[in-house]
C-alpha cells in the first residue's frame, strides 16, 4: 500500500495540479510561478506558447540545435524578466519578439554554424532556389511583424501564429471580440503595406499568405520543455542552472538578449536587408522568379546584393566594443547574481535579520560596491553600448538611483533616444527631470508616452496629484495611447484611466467608493454595509503567495476583535464562474476556482466574507497591481490607511488599534 509521500502519489498530486493550472491565465501563471516558483505553472505556460516560439527559432535559424537553444534561452528571460512585462494579457507577443530578436542575433553573430545543417521537422522539400526565397520571405515578414504595433501585433500572435478563435483571443486579451476583429483587420492591412513597401511582390505576398499554416509544427519534444522549466525554475530562484538541465551556452544567450546591442544589429539587419530590396534591379522580390534561377545563381545573387547592402550603408557605426570591457561587466553582473543568491540564502537561514526599520544590514553597501565597480566603465565611455549596459545594470538590476541619481542624466546626455530607456522608466528612482526629458526628447512614440505615464505616477507617489491629473487626462484621450497594450488589461490610455480613478478617489482622508457585487456563495453585498465598523478591506487571492502568508494575521484580528466594531470585507482575485460570468482559458474551458477557494477556506479558517471575481473588475477599477493591496477605513467609510503589499503586522495592528480607540470615544 502506498504511503501518503510515496512517488507515485506525489505524482498523481502534481498531474492534478497541472490540469488545474492549464485552466488559469498567462498572468496568474507566471504570478504563480514568480511567488511560489511553482514549476507546474511554468510548465503549462512553456506548453501553451511553446509550438509558435520553437516555430520562430525554427524559421531564423533552420537549424534545429540553435532553434532549441533560442527556445531555451527565451523562457529563461521570462522567468528572469517576467516584472517587466506590462500587459500580462500579451505574453504570447512579448516571446514572440524575444525569440525573434534572439535567434536574429544567434544567425548574424555565427555563434554555431554547421557544415551540414539539420533539416527542420516539418519543412517542405523544395530545391535550393525555392528554400530561399522561401526563407527570405520568412525574414522579411518577422522584421515587419515586429515592427508593428503592440496592439495590433498581439492578435495577430494568438490568431495566425497560436491558432487562437476570436473569441478566446478577446479573452486573453481582455478586450471584445469586435475590438478584436478590428484589430485584427488593421494588423493585417498595416502587415500587407509594410511588406510592399519592403518590395514582397503580389507572388511573394501570395506566399505571405500561407505563412501562419507553414509554420505550424506541434508541441516542441518533451524533453526540451522539461529541461526548460527546470532550469528556469532554479534561475528564478537565483541558482545557476547545472550544465545537466540546458547547456552552459544557453545560460549566457538568455543573459546576453538584453544588451542593447541585440536591438541594434536587429535594427542594421532589417535596414542592410531594405536596401538589398532597393539594389535588386526592380525592386521587388519576387518568389517565382528567384525560383526559376539555378541554384548557384541565387546564391550568387543573395551575396552580390548583401556585399551591395554593405557597401551602400552609412558609414558611421560605432567600432564593435573592446573585449575587456565588456567582459568585465559580464564578470561583474556574474559576481553580484552570486553575492544576492548568498545574501538571500543568509536571510532565509536567519543569520541575516532586519533591523528595526525592516532593512537587511548589509544589503545596501552590497549593492553601492557594485555600483562602484560598473562605474568604472561608464566613467571609461559612458556613450558607447558598453557604457550604457553599464549604465542599465546600476540602474535596474541595482537600484543605483537612489544614491546616485547622476546616472540618469548620464543615461540623458548620452543616450536619449536608446530603447533601453524604457526599462528605467519604471525605476521609482526615475527623477521627474529625467522622465520629463524623455517624454520631450525620445523619438520613439511609446517611450514618450509611458513617460508621461510613470512622471504621473511619481508626482503621484509624491503627493503632487494637481500636477498628475493633467497629464494622465491627456494620456486617456491619446489615440497611441489608445493602440498601446497597458498594465493588466486594456491599452494604455485605460491604465491611466485607472490611474487617475485612484489620484481622484483612493487616498487617505477621502471617503472609499462604493463597491457593490456578490460574495463567494454569491449573495449580493456591499462595502457600505460595514459602515459604522472599522473595516480592514484586502485585496487577495489563493493564487497570490504573500496573500495567503497574511491570513493567520487576519485571522487573529478577527479573534481579538470579534463582538467588537470590526470588521475584515476581502476582495478575491481567483475565477469564480456564475450564470452571468464565466472566464475561458486559451484552450477554451471554463477557468473554474471554486473547489480551490472552498478548500483554502477551510484549510485557513477564513470566515470573514469577500467579494467574488474582482480580479477583473473591483481590483482594475481599483488599480490594484500589487496583490495584496489592503485598505483600512474608519467607522465613517473614510480611508485611513493604504498599503501595497503586506503592511506587516506591527504597522497595521497600531493603525487598527489607534481607530478602534477613535471609534469608542
Amino acid at each position: 500500500m502506498e504511503t501518503a509521500t510515496s512517488p507515485i502519489l506525489r505524482l498523481i498530486r502534481r498531474a492534478v495540479e497541472n490540469e488545474r493550472a492549464k485552466l488559469l491565465t498567462d498572468g496568474q501563471l507566471l504570478g504563480r510561478f514568480q511567488a511560489q516558483h511553482d514549476e507546474g505553472a511554468f510548465h503549462v505556460l512553456v506548453r501553451r506558447h511553446g509550438s509558435m516560439v520553437l516555430d520562430v527559432c525554427r524559421n531564423v535559424l533552420h537549424n534545429e540545435a540553435d532553434a532549441e537553444d533560442v527556445f531555451q534561452a527565451t523562457f529563461l528571460v521570462l522567468a528572469q524578466k517576467a516584472r517587466t512585462i506590462r500587459n500580462m494579457a500579451s505574453i504570447g507577443s512579448w516571446l514572440y519578439g524575444v525569440a525573434y530578436r534572439t535567434a536574429l542575433k544567434t544567425q548574424r553573430d555565427g555563434a554555431r554554424r554547421h557544415k551540414h545543417e539539420t533539416r527542420v521537422p516539418g519543412q517542405r522539400p523544395s530545391d535550393e532556389a525555392e528554400d530561399l526565397a522561401w526563407r527570405e520571405v520568412q525574414q522579411l515578414l518577422h522584421q515587419e511583424l515586429t515592427q508593428i504595433s503592440e496592439c495590433y501585433r498581439a492578435p495577430l500572435v494568438l490568431c495566425y501564429l497560436q491558432g487562437k478563435t476570436q473569441d478566446e483571443a478577446a479573452t486573453l486579451l481582455g478586450i471584445s471580440k469586435a475590438t478584436v476583429k478590428k484589430r485584427l483587420e488593421r494588423g493585417r492591412a498595416l502587415l500587407r503595406t509594410r511588406l510592399v513597401r519592403r518590395g514582397l511582390g503580389s507572388a511573394g505576398l501570395c506566399v505571405a499568405a500561407a505563412w501562419p499554416a507553414a509554420l505550424v509544427s506541434g508541441q516542441p519534444p518533451s524533453a526540451l520543455i522539461s529541461g526548460t522549466v527546470r532550469a528556469a525554475t532554479l534561475a528564478v530562484a537565483g541558482q545557476a542552472p547545472a550544465g545537466g538541465v540546458v547547456a552552459a551556452k544557453v545560460v549566457a544567450l538568455s543573459q546576453e538578449v538584453w544588451n542593447p546591442m541585440v536591438f541594434i544589429k536587429v535594427k542594421s539587419a532589417a535596414t542592410a536587408l531594405l536596401v538589398v530590396l532597393a539594389c535588386a534591379g526592380t525592386g521587388l522580390l519576387s518568389y517565382r522568379s528567384l525560383a526559376a534561377k539555378p541554384p548557384g545563381q541565387v546564391r550568387d545573387d543573395s551575396r552580390s546584393r548583401a556585399r551591395s547592402a554593405v557597401a551602400q550603408a552609412p558609414a558611421n557605426d560605432k567600432p564593435s566594443e573592446k573585449p575587456d570591457r565588456a567582459a568585465l561587466l559580464k564578470t561583474i553582473r556574474e559576481e553580484y547574481r552570486k553575492a544576492r543568491t548568498e545574501f538571500g540564502q543568509a536571510i532565509r537561514a536567519g543569520t541575516i535579520k532586519p533591523d528595526a526599520d525592516g532593512e537587511y544590514p548589509g544589503w545596501t553597501d552590497l549593492l553601492k560596491r557594485y555600483t562602484k565597480r560598473a562605474h568604472q566603465l561608464i566613467d571609461a565611455n559612458p556613450a558607447d553600448a558598453v557604457g550604457l549596459e553599464a549604465l542599465v545594470f546600476c540602474l535596474d538590476d541595482l537600484g543605483a538611483g537612489n544614491f546616485e541619481p547622476g546616472l540618469y542624466e548620464l543615461v540623458l546626455k548620452h543616450h536619449p533616444a536608446s530603447e533601453k530607456i524604457d526599462t528605467l522608466l519604471r525605476q521609482r528612482s526615475a527623477p521627474a527631470d529625467f522622465l520629463r526629458a524623455v517624454a520631450t526628447q525620445s523619438p520613439q512614440a511609446k517611450i514618450r508616452l509611458w513617460a508621461n505615464y510613470h512622471l504621473a505616477e511619481n508626482l503621484y507617489r509624491d503627493g503632487k496629484s494637481k500636477e498628475a491629473e493633467p497629464l494622465l487626462e491627456a494620456l486617456q484621450r491619446d489615440e497611441q495611447a489608445k493602440d498601446l497594450g497597458g498594465y493588466m488589461t486594456g491599452t494604455l490610455a485605460d491604465t491611466a484611466r485607472r490611474l487617475l480613478f485612484e489620484v481622484r478617489r483612493l487616498n487617505v482622508g477621502q471617503e472609499a467608493p462604493e463597491i457593490t457585487g456578490a460574495d463567494l456563495d454569491n449573495q449580493a453585498m456591499k462595502l457600505s454595509e460595514s459602515r459604522g465598523k472599522v473595516t480592514l478591506l484586502v485585496f487577495w487571492a489563493t493564487w497570490c503567495g504573500p496573500c495567503m502568508a497574511m491570513v493567520p494575521h487576519e485571522r487573529a484580528l478577527a479573534a481579538r476583535y470579534a463582538g467588537k466594531p470590526f470588521v475584515i470585507v476581502g476582495v478575491n482575485g481567483d475565477t469564480l464562474p456564475t450564470k452571468d460570468f464565466h472566464l475561458s482559458g486559451p484552450d477554451g474551458k471554463p477557468i473554474d476556482d471554486t473547489q480551490r477557494v472552498k478548500a483554502a477556506l477551510q484549510k485557513h479558517q477564513i470566515t470573514w466574507r469577500s467579494f467574488r471575481n474582482g480580479q477583473f473588475g473591483i481590483a482594475a477599477d481599483w488599480n490594484v497591481r500589487s496583490w495584496p493591496t489592503v485598505y483600512l477605513l474608519d467607522q465613517h467609510g473614510v480611508i485611513r490607511g493604504k498599503w501595497k503589499g503586506d503592511p506587516g503586522e506591527k504597522q497595521l495592528d497600531a493603525a487598527i488599534e489607534q481607530l478602534m480607540q477613535e471609534r469608542g470615544k
